[in-house]
């Protein structure tokens, strides 16, 4: 049995590309997704830290002078 090739059909170039459109597609939201997630986990880790962060020097010049 020949094979597909032989009978000159589409080329492969029109036939990748609408098969695979889709897919490019779903890769780029893929991406997207991927980095809105890091940022949202950035920002989630940093809002438990932060307020620490701007307590810290007034907490610790409070207990440094003694008083």
């Amino acid at each position: 049995m020949p094979g597909i090739a032989f009978y000159r059909g589409e080329g492969p170039s029109e036939v990748f590309a609408a098969r695979f459109a889709a897919c490019s597609t779903i890769f780029g939201l893929m991406v997207r997704r991927k980095k809105l997630n890091w940022f949202t986990s950035f920002y989630g880790q940093a809002a438990v830290i932060f307020p620490y962060l701007v307590a810290a020097p007034r907490y610790f010049s409070a207990h440094s002078s003694g008083g």
